[in-house]
């Protein structure tokens, strides 16, 4: 008889942070940027924080110029529809 295993439960809820989706960061006091999410890069920051790869929202910007910052600093505009 084959045993049964259960499925362990995630221990972190699922991430909203979707490729594609717009938001604002806050960079060194006052400046707030608008950038696009490129990619969830997961869990491996420091002390296991979300990383998240995003790159300007500016349409003059540098396409291929992106950076890294923590989900946590990462605010996502509401989606519409």
């Amino acid at each position: 008889m084959a045993k049964i295993v259960k499925k362990k439960a995630s221990r972190r809820p699922r991430s909203a942070i979707i490729p594609g989706r717009r938001g604002k960061v806050n960079l060194a006091g006052d400046s707030i940027i608008k950038v696009i999410v490129v990619e969830d890069r997961g869990y491996i920051g420091y002390k296991g924080r979300q990383l998240v790869r995003v790159r300007y929202a500016d349409p003059d910007s540098d396409p291929e110029s992106s950076f890294e910052v923590a989900a946590e600093d990462l605010v996502l505009d509401k989606v519409r529809g």
